[in-house]
């Protein structure tokens, strides 16, 4: 095989190519070994395992062709070796989530896996459906679903597929399925359209207009939000397809912190202090005629402030510190809990259902009136659950020069507002491949 380079007129590498060279011959071996293998899901695989080879060589070479050729669309705040080692480093990321999912579908005890994925697989594709059904994504989005360490979604710009990390302990523990609707969410956000344009350029407007109207732009407080939204309507989304279940698991979550972990946001998620407000206004506001929703809600929202009322309960830092000021800080008391606190999410939850609004709710717990949600999810509802989704294949080819024709009709009035941010540069959207650099497997 020749030297990868992207000027074929010249077998010259620099380390850019040299570097390629190595992941191309990584998914290379992947093909070979994968291509006569039939196993449950290998056709998407095989799709995957294709197309990542593809996009990777076509993306590396976009850049590095327009900055050897065009010097002035370089910006001196993200050079070239920047936007090349962004792009390596995603690639990498998906080789390491393909080979992960080869290792957990290629061998071993195939009755075990095929069940135990083959249930998220479906569990992911029923989360999957009711944005199907409300016209957000594509008929033919497919789930794929492999263990990890941590819950998480890996967004790819080269095929409709959902890739959904489930937690090893779900192995023994059903309830852990419970993280594949929010991580489903957020394939919605950064895939789904509604009335042609996309959801993630929408939400992101809605807020843009809204804060213009309450807070300086650029400030840190303004930055929180936008960075809390991809998982406020992650959160949203997984709430109301999933029901109250899913709501009590979020919240239960909120408690693996540290003491000072809970009062303080990361900078991506909601304080965990705050977020339980999320899943109580979706419940309220989506319940629908006949829905013991509100009724779930109020049990939560009374065990949520019983719990603040504790020795865990503190000052909650609700914004970040901004040049030199002190961070807006609250006490969790009652008074607080009650006013503030579902005020600082209140925006966030109404955009999302906003963009949802078409989406027909759904309950892993049918409806329950049992005070054990997990008990009906994991003993008496679990298997029906797992029996709705229905698991698609992808073989679709991809077209990397179709992809950026799309992604820039898509994204065009995006870009050109990003376009007027300071030293934002006009391919800066091209390089993100619509959230494909941004969320990786190893930095939720």
């Amino acid at each position: 095989m020749s030297p990868f380079t992207c000027d074929a007129s010249s077998s010259n590498q620099d380390v850019w190519e040299v570097r390629m060279d190595g992941l191309l011959a990584v998914l290379t071996a992947m093909q070979i070994r994968w291509k006569n293998v039939s196993v449950a899901r290998s056709a998407t695989i095989k799709t995957l395992i294709d197309s990542l080879n593809e996009f990777a060589q076509k993306q590396l070479c976009y850049f590095h062709t327009l900055f050897t050729r065009d010097p002035a669309a370089r910006n001196t705040d993200f050079p070239p070796d920047y936007v090349y080692s962004v792009t390596l480093e995603q690639i990498q990321h998906d080789i390491d989530m393909l080979q992960r999912v080869i290792d957990q579908r290629g061998w071993g005890d195939g009755a075990t896996r095929d069940t135990l994925l083959g249930n998220a697989d479906r569990l992911a594709s029923l989360a999957l459906s009711h944005a199907v059904k409300a016209n957000l994504i594509e008929p033919s989005t497919a789930a794929l679903t492999y263990f990890h360490k941590i819950p998480s979604i890996r967004v790819i710009p080269y095929a409709q597929v959902a890739l959904i990390a489930v937690p090893y302990i779900a192995l023994t523990s059903r309830r852990d399925y419970l993280a594949i609707p929010h991580e489903t969410g957020h394939y919605v956000f950064w895939h789904g359209k509604k009335a042609g344009v996309p959801i993630y350029r929408a939400a992101f407007e809605k807020l843009r207009d809204l804060l213009r109207r309450k807070i300086k732009p650029n400030s840190a407080e303004f930055t929180t939000w936008y960075n809390w939204l991809t998982e406020v309507f992650a959160d949203v989304y997984g709430c109301l397809i999933a029901g109250p279940v899913m709501a009590e698991d979020f919240q239960d979550l909120q408690k693996h912190t540290s003491r000072e972990e809970f009062g303080r946001s990361d900078g991506y998620h909601p304080t965990p202090a705050i977020r339980p407000f999320i899943y109580h206004q979706v419940l309220n506001q989506a319940a629908g005629a006949g829905s013991n929703w509100p009724q779930q809600a109020k049990v939560m929202w009374q065990n949520w402030l019983d719990f603040l009322s504790t020795d865990y309960g503190q000052s909650v830092q609700l914004l970040p510190e901004e040049k030199g000021k002190p961070a807006k800080v609250v006490p969790l008391n009652f008074f607080t809990a009650l006013f503030t606190l579902p005020d600082v999410v209140d925006d966030l939850v109404r955009i999302a259902l906003d963009l949802l609004k078409d989406v027909k709710p759904g309950d892993w717990t049918d409806n329950t009136t049992s005070s054990d949600l997990y008990d009906a999810f994991e003993n008496t509802h679990f298997n029906t659950t797992v029996a709705k989704g229905v698991i698609h294949e992808t073989v679709q080819p991809f077209d990397w020069s179709q992809w950026k024709t799309k992604l820039e009709a898509d994204s065009a009035a995006w870009i050109a507002d990003i376009q007027r941010q300071p030293h934002v540069p006009d391919w800066w959207w091209l390089m993100m491949a619509g959230g494909w650099a941004e969320i990786g497997p190893d930095t939720k």
